[in-house]
C-alpha cells in the first residue's frame, strides 16, 4: 500500500492518504511510510488527517507491533492532534491507527474489526471490556455501534463523511493556533500516552529478549 501526503489550508492540515493497492493491506512498510509522512509536519501543522482513497480504509495486514509502536511514538512526540476519515473496512492494524486518533469520522457503512494484535490502543480508547469483546468475538462493529462505544465522533453517508469531517475540524480545530492545539493535545492525552508508552515498551523489550534468546540457544548435535 502506498501513502500520499499533501498539505492544505496554508500548511495547517497534513493529509495522509492510504492509496489503493491489492487487498488494501496495511503492512510494516506502509506503517513506516505513515511515520515518514507524519514527520513532514512542521510548526504550522495543526492536524494530521488519515484517510483512504478507495472503498475501504484498510483491511488488516501484517504490520509488526514494533512498527505500529514506532508510528504512535512519532505521533506522540509531535504532539499534533490526529483524525481519521473511515469508509468501508477498517480492520486489524488499521483499527489500531484509527483508535489512536483524537477524532474519527465514519461513513455509515463503515465497519471496524479487531485482531489479537498487541498494539495496546483499543483497551485505552474503548475500555478493557469493549476491547475484549471485539478481539474475542471477532465481529466487526458498524459505524453506529462504534459511535455508541465512543470510537467514532460522528457518522454520515459515505459521499458526505469527508465534508462532515472537514466542516467539524474547521470549526473546532483549524481555527486555533498550532501551539495551543499541541498543548491541549498533550494535556488531554497525558494519561493515554503514558499508559501506551509503558505497555508498548514492556512488550517490545520482551519481544527483543525472546528473539535474542532464540538466536542464542545452543544447538544440540547428535554424535
Amino acid at each position: 500500500m502506498d501513502v500520499r501526503v499533501a498539505t492544505e489550508h496554508e500548511g495547517a492540515l497534513l493529509r495522509v492518504t492510504l492509496t489503493a493497492a491489492p487487498a488494501r493491506r496495511l503492512d510494516s512498510a506502509a506503517v513506516r511510510d505513515l511515520a515518514s509522512a507524519a514527520a513532514q509536519a512542521d510548526a504550522r501543522t495543526k492536524l494530521i488527517l488519515f484517510g483512504g482513497d478507495g472503498d475501504d480504509f484498510a483491511l488488516g495486514g501484517d504490520a509488526a507491533p514494533a512498527e505500529l509502536h514506532a508510528l504512535f511514538r512519532r505521533l506522540i512526540d509531535l504532539g499534533i492532534p490526529t483524525a481519521a476519515v473511515v469508509r468501508g473496512g477498517c480492520l486489524g492494524a488499521a483499527l489500531e491507527l484509527a483508535a489512536f486518533c483524537n477524532f474519527v469520522f465514519a461513513a455509515r457503512d463503515a465497519r471496524f474489526g479487531a485482531c489479537p494484535l498487541p498494539a495496546f490502543v483499543l483497551p485505552l480508547k474503548l475500555g478493557q471490556g469493549n476491547a475484549e469483546d471485539l478481539i474475542f468475538c471477532g465481529d466487526a462493529l458498524g459505524a453506529a455501534e462504534a459511535y455508541r462505544r465512543g470510537l467514532v465522533l460522528a457518522t454520515a453517508p459515505g459521499i458526505l463523511v469527508e465534508k462532515l469531517a472537514e466542516a467539524w475540524l474547521r470549526a473546532h480545530v483549524l481555527n486555533k493556533t498550532a501551539a495551543s492545539l499541541r498543548r491541549a493535545n498533550r494535556v488531554a492525552r497525558a494519561a493515554f500516552h503514558n499508559r501506551f508508552q509503558l505497555h508498548a515498551a514492556a512488550f517490545d523489550l520482551a519481544a527483543s529478549a525472546r528473539a535474542y534468546s532464540a538466536s542464542h540457544v545452543p544447538r544440540l548435535h547428535r554424535s
